[in-house]
């Protein structure tokens, strides 16, 4: 097979491909010397750079008043594999809920281990409803799940658009990371005194994620309305009583 036949298997037509091949070959580069190179329209090309910019295959650069663009790494396309492997785990049980079956019901999923609970993690970033409600253990986190992933998956959360109202323990704290931030679409506070999350929560849609410490480590994605209404109810009776944290 040639190089264009395997890269549509990454999502990428023709003209994503020719620019994606003509950054690759050229180095930092503007938009419209890539458009030449690939031959492609410049009124298009934007459109197309922003897309690889998505994937990760593409990043820029502002050097005065010019951007830059330039291919990342092919190493990239494992990260691409890997992320599509997660959202596999985290799809198939959902498709096989559906199948032959109609409307949604009320469901739970079960995963164990890191790369389960990464998958688990992974689903809050098919929400519908772009702000995540969480209550955070940083300290577990980090144990569970690993602070690289952590990194790289708040980096797609911001990419994404989704916006996290957090609340989090002073106690389970382990640097200073994530505070508010606009930019990054972050609303943190801190819990009152002596109330210590030995669990991660997020409720978004009409789910519950539920992520254990290490000792358990295991991942829980509860899907229904009535316990997400609940919770999310619970999550603003303790926002209530949060100290804001910048």
């Amino acid at each position: 097979m040639e190089i264009p036949e395997l890269l549509a298997v990454f999502g990428l037509n023709e003209k994503k491909t020719s620019i994606y091949l003509a950054a690759l070959e050229m180095g930092p580069s503007s938009a419209l010397a890539l458009a030449e190179r690939a031959n492609i329209k410049r009124t298009t090309v934007y459109d197309l750079i922003d897309e690889l910019k998505r994937l990760g295959l593409i990043t820029e650069t502002i050097r005065g008043k010019r951007a830059r663009y330039a291919a990342t790494d092919p190493d990239r396309l494992k990260d691409l594999v890997r992320r599509q492997s997660l959202a596999l785990e985290v799809l198939l049980p959902q498709l096989k809920a559906l199948y032959n079956v109609p409307g949604v019901k009320p469901g739970v999923r079960y995963f164990e281990g890191i790369a389960g609970v990464q998958a688990a993690l992974e689903d809050t970033l098919t929400a519908q409803d772009k702000t995540l409600l969480g209550i955070l253990s940083m300290e577990d986190l980090y144990e569970t799940i690993g602070e690289a992933y952590m990194e790289d998956y708040v980096k797609r959360r911001i990419a994404m658009g989704y916006k996290l109202r957090v609340v989090r323990s002073k106690e389970k704290e382990v640097a200073k990371r994530w505070p508010s931030s606009k930019k990054e679409n972050r609303d943190r506070r801190y819990a009152p005194k002596g109330y210590v999350f030995g669990m991660t929560q997020y409720v978004y849609d009409n789910k519950v994620l539920l992520l254990s410490s290490r000792k358990e480590n295991f991942a829980m994605v509860v899907e229904s309305a009535d316990y997400a209404r609940n919770q999310r109810q619970l999550f603003e009776a303790l926002w209530q009583v949060s100290q804001p944290a910048l």
